[in-house]
């Protein structure tokens, strides 16, 4: 009672003080207005925003949103995701790619006649070049793990090969790519927003430049300005192989959220994010009430428990400290209700997630009676650590409180970025609070991911558990969609009720504005803006 009565004054605080800083009445809220760059002849959309992580749009060295959400409107993939349903579509393809009986080759057929933003066309050898760039060790690429099921892709990995056996050039405009195993997901793999596809020439001859005063593709809208610093602006691709869009630009403006908030209530600003401790006051003004957007995103906030780490190591222990998380508390009080209660760690949307699962059971005195069967009657000390970048540590504060209802004394360590990336890809991490959102529309992103073989000790969880394991192995190669998700649900239950490996907490929420002038600027499920078929209507 004492934690929720502290909650509700520091809300009553924010809540007061985020009034003065919408300006209530008396501040300008034109949402029309022209603003800076804008004209009547042409239609240009503003969104602003943090781009303090965009200084080089080269998508095989990042995992930033931020620079996702760029380099998606500039270039594309051999497959892409519907904005809406995020079902999987051929974009530079003319088909879906066949798939051989045994699952293992995909034949491919390039649109005829795409154009680069250089005038060059795309070819079978451009696609080529890409895949076998994504594995050489020179290129230093941080997500070859989305798609290093490639035959040959291991090999490319450890300098072993040049070329990638895997993939077969037929003619300029048909190819295969050819698979180790069986892989279900692979055509989602396909769409993901690290999959890309660049031009040979022009990214070669760029050189390390690449990224950054250099970087074309085959998409709506091509780069006009790079000063990440200051702004990113790209303009209108005319050949655009599925016809020219509406917007004749989009600049994006690097600007701290306060400012982007008080931006976009003088107009001069289109889009920005907003965050949930701001939402209820924008609701509540009747000049921005119809301005707030939402979207339930495809992402999971968790604890992982370092089963190699005592006092964890014990399963009551950590069943333990599942029991003792009130995570409809945490959403309710905290959150204002702008998150919701996870019941799985895989995220209602993604294939395999399990409709019939009951919420998480929150009971402090089963938590002591567990903890004292496990031989720590006066209860337990446990570490989360956290990086200083992460915007998490007030959750990790509120459940620190509720923890100590159930005698578990929860300390939290904050260390630079780089230093708990290595920390906790050592394994050595006793709470690692997680972060996830879908890079692919497939439960395997989530589990496989973080919880499979040695990708158990990069996340800290050290669960290295055969059965777990084969499971995801099984599922993996399993095509049939409802057989490949009643395994899901195996594997979620193992992972969430039976090892307590995994402690779901909530699906994150968010909110931004869209002025009034504008349709169709959305922000996805995968938490990426997208603004392609947007258009300026006022």
């Amino acid at each position: 009672m004492k934690l929720k009565k502290v909650l509700a004054l520091v809300l009553v605080f924010v809540l007061a003080m985020s009034l003065v800083a919408c300006g209530g009445e008396d501040k300008p809220t034109d949402t029309d207005k022209t603003g800076e760059g804008k004209t009547d002849e042409k239609k240009v959309l503003t969104f602003g925003g943090p781009l303090d992580g965009v200084g080089n749009l080269d998508i095989h060295l990042t995992t930033i949103n931020e620079i996702f959400q760029i380099t998606t409107h500039i270039q594309e993939g051999l497959l892409g995701l519907d904005t809406d349903t995020l079902e999987v579509h051929p974009v530079l393809l003319t088909k879906m790619p066949e798939v051989s009986e045994d699952g293992l080759t995909y034949s491919c057929e390039l649109k005829p006649d795409v154009k680069f933003h250089d005038g060059t066309t795309l070819t079978s050898n451009d696609v080529k070049f890409t895949f076998e760039r994504i594995f050489k060790p020179e290129t230093k690429n941080v997500n070859t793990w989305l798609c290093d099921m490639v035959l040959g892709a291991k090999d490319m990995l450890d300098g072993k090969a040049e070329e990638l056996e895997g993939f077969k050039i037929i003619d300029d405009t048909h190819f295969e790519i050819t698979l180790e195993e069986p892989y279900s997901a692979f055509m989602s793999v396909l769409a993901a927003a690290q999959m890309v596809i660049y031009p040979e020439k022009a990214c070669t001859e760029a050189g390390e430049s690449w990224g950054t005063s250099s970087f074309i593709g085959t998409g709506p809208y091509k780069v006009k300005d790079f000063d990440p610093k200051n702004k990113v602006v790209l303009e209108k691709f005319d050949e655009y192989h599925d016809g020219a869009k509406k917007l004749d630009e989009i600049v994006f403006l690097n600007m701290d959220p306060n400012t982007a908030l008080l931006e976009f209530e003088n107009g001069t600003i289109d889009v920005t994010a907003l965050d949930v401790s701001l939402v209820d006051n924008y609701l509540e003004n009747d000049k921005f009430k119809d301005n707030v957007k939402k979207c339930e995103s495809l992402g999971i906030v968790t604890f992982g428990l370092n089963m190699g780490m005592k006092p964890l190591d014990d399963v009551k222990v950590r069943e333990a400290v599942s029991l003792a998380i009130d995570r409809k508390g945490l959403t309710e009080n905290y959150l204002r209700g702008k998150a919701v209660p996870a019941t799985c760690f895989i995220p209602k949307g993604i294939p395999g997630y399990d409709e019939s699962a009951p919420e998480f059971e929150y009971n402090p005195e089963k938590a002591k009676q567990l903890l004292a069967e496990a031989g720590y009657p006066d209860g337990i000390e446990l570490e989360a650590t956290i990086s200083e970048k992460s915007t998490l540590a007030p959750v990790l504060e509120v459940v620190q409180q509720q923890l100590k209802e159930s005698n578990i004394d929860l300390s939290i360590q904050k260390v630079d970025h780089a230093g708990y990336i290595d920390v906790r890809s050592r394994g050595e991490v006793q709470i690692p609070l997680i972060n996830w959102y879908a890079d692919i529309i497939d439960a395997d992103n989530f589990f496989y991911s973080i919880l499979y073989g040695d990708n158990s000790k990069f996340f800290s969880t050290n669960y290295f558990n055969e059965e777990f394991d084969a499971m995801c192995d099984e599922a993996r190669k399993t095509v049939d969609p409802d057989e490949k998700a009643e395994i899901y649900k195996k594997i979620e239950h193992k992972v969430t009720r039976e090892d307590f490996i995994l402690v779901p907490l909530y699906n994150p929420v968010f909110y931004y504005l869209v002025s009034d002038r504008v349709e169709n600027a959305v922000m996805m499920q995968t938490s990426l803006f997208r603004f392609i078929d947007a258009d300026i209507v006022k």
